[in-house]
């Protein structure tokens, strides 16, 4: 996995993710890889649910190095 439980993600801008919240998410879980693509459970401060999103559409938050992300 590229990402780690905890670890402070930005989704990419694609026609799975264009209702999501925009910033920083949180990655909660790990999950099983389906169709030869990782996925996580990750959550935005901005949301009340979470969501599963591929690897591929996950990259690491310029936020991250700073531990910025608020629960």
């Amino acid at each position: 996995y590229r990402y780690c439980v905890g670890e402070t993600v930005e989704c990419l801008l694609d026609v799975f993710t264009r209702y999501a919240a925009p910033g920083d998410y949180k990655v909660l879980g790990l999950l099983p890889e389906r169709e030869g693509q990782r996925h996580y459970r990750i959550k935005s401060p901005l949301e009340t649910h979470e969501r599963v999103m591929m690897e591929s559409l996950l990259r690491r938050s310029n936020e991250t190095a700073h531990g910025a992300f608020a629960p």
